[in-house]
């Protein structure tokens, strides 16, 4: 993290050991208590920093006058697993929960503009129809996505195979995944055939794997998910997340 947000990773006594280390690997493994300690530690520092700079940008739209009249957004492009799963980062990881679920914070413009927490899923492309319509701009017909805060589309995820990685570490990262997420339960499937169902609510670390007990489930999910992203319907990624 950057100063003066390094607060907490300066108190952890192994974080001189740990700084001069590289503890991103390519293969899952089991990150020790202090490790995660310190990842969570320096994570941390960063969200400080981001939430200080987002409360500058706002403290001088106020100051501007330009903070009612304003539309609002924050969010992020992915998530980011901390050693969920034995996994560090983002790029071309395993579509779990740290990786998808993202902020989302919307100020619309107005003195009476909605006000609240929305717990209906909703996705980044639901961003670009509302920005417009927020602006006044027709959405064009095609337009994916829908007007926040009232969203009914089903919620997806896709990561494709990203041709550099596989050349660079190897095949662990030779298959794209698709999910789909009907509340509770979220289906992840891979290129190569895998498939992982997890119920959100009495799961949410998508630890317990219901594949072999819900059969009928996953079937019917895998058919609706082969319905609206099948895999080879997107062209080879060349970015660096889902």
């Amino acid at each position: 993290a950057p100063e003066p947000y390094t607060e907490w990773v300066r108190g952890l006594p192994a974080t001189p050991r740990l700084a001069r280390r590289d503890l991103y690997a390519h293969e899952p493994r089991a990150l020790t208590a202090t490790e995660r300690a310190y990842i969570d530690a320096n994570y941390d520092g960063q969200l400080r920093a981001a939430d200080a700079a987002f409360g500058a940008l706002i403290d001088d739209l106020k100051r501007r006058g330009r903070y009612d009249d304003a539309l609002i957004i924050m969010t992020s492009d992915h998530g980011t697993l901390l050693g969920e799963h034995g996994h560090l980062g983002h790029v071309g990881r395993m579509l779990y929960e740290p990786l998808l679920n993202i902020p989302l914070i919307v100020k619309f413009p107005g003195p009476t503009h909605l006000r609240g927490r929305v717990d209906t899923p909703v996705q980044n492309l639901d961003i670009f129809p509302t920005a417009l319509a927020a602006a006044g701009v027709p959405v064009p017909a095609k337009t994916q996505g829908e007007l926040l805060p009232t969203v009914r589309h089903p919620t997806l995820a896709e990561d494709d195979v990203n041709a550099f990685l596989v050349w660079r570490y190897g095949t662990i990262y030779d298959r794209a995944l698709r999910v789909l997420v009907d509340p509770p339960y979220k289906l992840i499937a891979t290129s190569r055939g895998e498939r992982l169902l997890f119920d959100l609510v009495a799961d949410p670390g998508e630890r317990d794997n219901l594949v072999e007990r819900d059969p009928t489930r996953v079937e019917a999910m895998t058919r609706r998910l082969s319905g609206v992203l099948p895999f080879g319907s997107a062209a080879t990624a060349t970015g660096d997340g889902p």
